[in-house]
């Protein structure tokens, strides 16, 4: 039997555990799109609660300092939670990496869940695509897909998990070809457009249909003002390299940490120090700053 005609039986069993990656993708995924929406509550709560006791400060930050620990002791135990999780995926693509998906999904999601609630910013592409990759990591196992199948799924999980994030199912089949570069065939497409659109439903059936950016524009903008978007571009440009000449500089920071438990520690109390900060907003303010 020619594998590589359009539709066989082989490929169409493939394409059913394309279908059950996107759904459990999906299902990931939206769990932790709620969380990371809902994570600014429990700092809103706090915040309102020390700055009507002060000495609520203190346990705050011991509990920041377990939080940090505990952060610090899943990536020392699982280090490949550690990152975005995009060159994770990769690296398991090229056979230089492997998964344990059920400790590391349940590690990488946990460690996510307490850095969110703590205060820390995340985003939600590069965890949630190395969540839908451990998805299919997993429907790989228990069906005991091997080979080039095995790596389809992989593919497809990371697609439907940036998918689902976004509530964009063309921007994970855009990903898994320009950001993956993994060698693709009809099949591996049939199995990336499958998991995205059942990813996809899973999402808007759970959250809704909202897209993740939406945007309203009141008026056109006038001829006459085009000629600032020249400085303006500049300026952006200007910010988007040092924001990211300060990240490097924090990253070696972060390796200079011997002990690798303590690493996540400056983090946690970087957020702690921003929160104690807001107190000085009244709360029309904070609710801005928030915008």
């Amino acid at each position: 039997m020619d594998r590589q005609k359009a539709f066989t039986l082989q490929n169409g069993y493939l394409y059913l555990k394309a279908c059950a990656v996107g759904i459990s993708s999906g299902l990931i995924v939206t769990g932790y799109r709620y969380i990371l929406n809902h994570a600014g509550n429990v700092t809103g709560l706090v915040n309102g609660l020390i700055q009507t006791n002060k000495l609520i400060i203190l346990p705050v930050f011991l509990v920041l300092t377990a939080a940090a620990l505990f952060t610090g002791f899943l990536t020392k135990k699982y280090p490949m939670i550690k990152g975005s999780g995009i060159p994770q995926v990769k690296g398991v693509l090229n056979g230089n990496f492997r998964f344990r998906w059920l400790p590391e999904l349940i590690a990488k999601f946990s460690g996510g869940v307490i850095s969110l609630v703590c205060g820390l910013s995340l985003g939600r592409e590069g965890p949630s695509i190395q969540l839908g990759a451990y998805a299919a990591e997993g429907i790989s196992s228990i069906s005991k897909t091997e080979n080039e199948d095995k790596k389809y799924l992989l593919v497809s999980g990371a697609a439907a998990g940036l998918a689902a994030a976004f509530n964009a199912p063309l921007a994970g089949i855009i990903f898994a070809f320009e950001e993956l570069r993994y060698r693709m065939t009809h099949i591996g497409l049939v199995c990336i457009m499958l998991s995205c659109m059942t990813a996809e439903v899973v999402s808007e059936l759970l959250l809704g249909q909202a897209t993740a950016f939406s945007f309203r524009f009141l008026n056109v903008m006038p001829v006459q003002w085009y000629v600032s978007l020249v400085p303006l571009g500049l300026l952006c440009g200007a910010s988007a390299a040092l924001f990211n000449k300060s990240i490097m500089v924090s990253l070696s920071l972060h390796e200079k940490i011997k002990k690798e438990i303590f690493r996540p520690l400056p983090a946690f109390m970087a957020a702690g120090a921003v929160l104690i900060f807001f107190l000085h907003f009244s709360a029309e303010e904070v609710c801005f700053l928030k915008k």
